[in-house]
């Protein structure tokens, strides 16, 4: 049954919705547009899609790769679901409130129906347990793909586990998404937990579930149909569709004899389309495969960090770049680059820059000297919130009340939480009330409204001690669910805490 047609201005916004909720964790342009066109439709609806998705600075910073992307070293091709998947495990480098240190991730080579598994440990018989809540669901593969990990391969269990099922291993070079092809699954899982992580400040396993739910019930671009499709024979239901099909009682004969004529239908087209794609990315590898960085001076980039944090956060969860930074000078050593908002300098590599995507109106206020001046590129502006660093806690939450010197320092009235100085307390998740001091005792005073007899609790600031962004709790009383992402982000859990 085909969407209803809309008009543009409702496109645009069905757009931001697809594009960002929560749900969809800022699906690509091939995904947004399949996941749009299913539900609803609007002339130019493409062009529209195509320059949100490729203007969303977000997407760009959590989905950054410095690198040219790798292309197929040979073509290779399945028949069917449920014969042979790619397994891998990735690393989140810290534990979870739950003690999740490890995914085990699962995909099918046919359909691309992923799963991502969490484990306490990346022991041979955890790996095994992993393997084996696949096979319940999914029954017996013929084959499984994996690279050259020890506790995949070469330990006792799994290698018994496979000869009792009758599994053949096959064993991939490390990182090679041309022969194993979960690894662009992790490179879609990092950037889906990132832009969670920075919006929404959930724990990793529930990430990982909505991100695997959105990966299957949306087209994959190589068959052109969502995995859900090509496993379960339908499509899965979702919570912004409104408009409900009509529907037939069937018997459940009726509808098992229709799926095994619908099935193989379905099952050639992914086929025919798989082989096409792959066609397409080995004729595309070999054309830009090893071509010479088109930066020069002038242009806005991203530069790549490399996340060794002192916090206890995972870094996979964190942005693998900064920016944006504008080249200041390029030389044979490679490039000199210059923050845009801090005017922090520092040199660079060619390989670690990429471009940055920006529309007109964002490249006009980009050019606006005096809009960054007056650091208004940050929201810092009276009225606002900022996190400022301390040297014994950490960090402190303060109001901003209005510029000095130029926007170098700011005068700024304190914040603190309810339990301050009570032994174990959380510092996020809680209520902060600004602090007034006491005329006649001097006494600090916590409290919405500001006491008779006493003065705001105040105090100047430099601006080189905020942390990120400024925020607006005023209503809540609370710190917003980024800024709580990026102290977690930022601090070790014994300065989330008095």
């Amino acid at each position: 049954m085909p969407g209803p047609i809309i008009t543009k201005e409702l496109g645009i916004k069905a757009v931001t919705m697809a594009h960002g909720q929560m749900l969809t964790v800022h699906i690509g342009i091939q995904r947004c547009n399949e996941f749009i066109r299913l539900r609803y439709w609007w002339k130019g609806m493409k062009k529209d899609i195509e320059d949100h998705v490729r203007h969303c600075l977000a997407c760009q910073k959590a989905k950054f790769k410095s690198q040219p992307g790798a292309g197929f070293s040979h073509l290779r091709f399945y028949q069917g679901p449920g014969q042979s998947i790619a397994i891998d495990i990735v690393v989140l480098n810290h534990a979870s409130s739950m003690g999740t240190k490890y995914f085990f991730t699962i995909l099918d080579c046919f359909s691309h129906w992923p799963e991502a598994i969490p484990m306490k440990n990346m022991e041979a018989e955890t790996c095994a347990k992993a393997l084996w809540q696949w096979i319940r669901n999914h029954g017996v593969p013929i084959d499984i793909r994996s690279d050259r990990g020890a506790n995949l391969n070469l330990s006792l269990i799994f290698t018994e586990l496979c000869k009792i099922l009758k599994i053949k291993g096959i064993v991939n070079a490390a990182f090679s998404p041309q022969s194993n092809q979960v690894e662009r699954l992790h490179k879609w899982l990092g950037a889906a937990l990132r832009l969670m992580f920075a919006e929404h400040d959930m724990e990793v396993e529930e990430m990982a579930e909505v991100a695997m739910f959105i990966y299957r019930a949306t087209p994959n671009v190589t068959t052109k149909c969502t995995p859900f499709m090509l496993n379960t024979g339908r499509e899965a239901r979702l919570p912004m569709d409104i408009i409900d099909e009509s529907r037939i009682g069937t018997l459940q004969s009726e509808y098992a004899d229709h799926m095994s004529k619908i099935l193989p239908m379905i099952h050639k087209k992914a086929i025919a389309a798989r082989m096409e794609a792959q066609e397409v990315q080995a004729d595309y590898y070999n054309e830009h495969h090893g071509v010479v960085s088109d930066i020069v001076t002038g242009d806005l980039v991203f530069c790549e960090v490399h996340n060794y944090n002192a916090s206890e956060m995972p870094t996979k969860r964190l942005p693998t770049c900064s920016g944006p930074w504008r080249v200041t000078k390029i030389s044979s050593k490679g490039a000199y680059i210059t923050h845009v908002t801090s005017g922090v300098k520092k040199p660079a590599s060619l390989r670690h820059l990429k471009k940055v995507r920006l529309t007109s109106a964002q490249l006009e206020q980009l050019e606006d000297k005096e809009f960054y001046h007056d650091a208004e590129v940050m929201g810092q502006l009276p009225d606002r919130f900022v996190i400022v660093s301390a040297n014994k806690i950490g960090f402190n939450i303060v109001k901003l009340v209005s510029p000095l010197d130029d926007y170098v320092s700011w005068s700024i009235q304190w914040y603190n939480a309810t339990d301050a100085g009570i032994a174990g307390k959380p510092r996020i998740g809680v209520e902060y009330l600004p602090c007034w001091t006491d005329r006649v005792s001097g006494n600090e005073i916590r409290q919405r409204i500001q006491p008779a007899h006493s003065d705001p609790m105040l105090a100047t600031i430099k601006r080189k001690r905020f942390i990120g962004d400024a925020f607006d709790m005023s209503a809540s009383g609370k710190l917003p669910p980024a800024t709580c992402a990026a102290l977690k982000s930022k601090f070790p859990k014994a300065k989330l805490k008095f």
